[in-house]
């Protein structure tokens, strides 16, 4: 928080967001969007929605802010773009002067996959409503995962136990070999 208001956003980060909130804060500033950019959402719903809106005017960040530094324009700037194609990711984020002096990027891990929500963005649901299927959705998730790795590691466990056998087998059967060989010389030899 103290990073937050030395820099001049104090009153940004003290205020309580819902989703529609945001997606309002950010056509404050941006305007409303272009049917490109209602299309990068992705969302019939919210296309539906955010067409119903009246043309706005976007509202300069200097203005809203006046105590920001320009680091913290340019941050919120990139954060609130409405086309997610735009928007800056979070590892930009991370790199960002606002933030530099808390990048550290060997304890800021990264995703190596897209991660899709399962949850239906044409359907209204509140705030608990839609938090809760979250939450069940990263439960199922890592129920899933740990099943995989169980699976994973038997089937390792298995193919090690296979593996011995074969070399079981393989043994047994250089030595019978070996053997035979052995009783065939001393039989010639007698």
């Amino acid at each position: 928080r103290d990073l937050v208001r030395s820099r001049g956003l104090g009153d940004v980060y003290k205020r309580q967001v819902s989703t529609q909130s945001t997606g309002d804060r950010i056509i404050e500033v941006s305007g409303h969007p272009s049917p490109e950019d209602i299309e990068a959402i992705n969302s019939p719903f919210a296309a539906t929605m955010l067409e119903s809106l009246p043309p706005s005017n976007p509202k300069s960040l200097a203005e809203m802010y006046p105590n920001a530094t320009e680091e913290a324009l340019d941050f919120l700037k990139q954060l609130l773009q409405f086309n997610p194609n735009q928007r800056i990711t979070a590892e930009q984020a991370l790199e960002h002067p606002f933030v530099a002096q808390f990048h550290a990027p060997e304890e800021e891990p990264t995703c190596d996959r897209v991660i899709t929500i399962s949850i239906n963005d044409n359907e209204k649901s509140s705030i608990q409503e839609y938090r809760l299927k979250l939450y069940e959705d990263i439960i199922k998730k890592k129920k899933e995962r740990k099943a995989e790795a169980k699976a994973k590691l038997a089937s390792k466990k298995n193919e090690g136990k296979e593996k011995k056998k074969e070399e079981k087998k393989e043994k047994k059967e250089r030595k019978e070999k070996k053997e035979s060989s052995k009783d065939k010389k001393k039989g010639k030899k007698e």
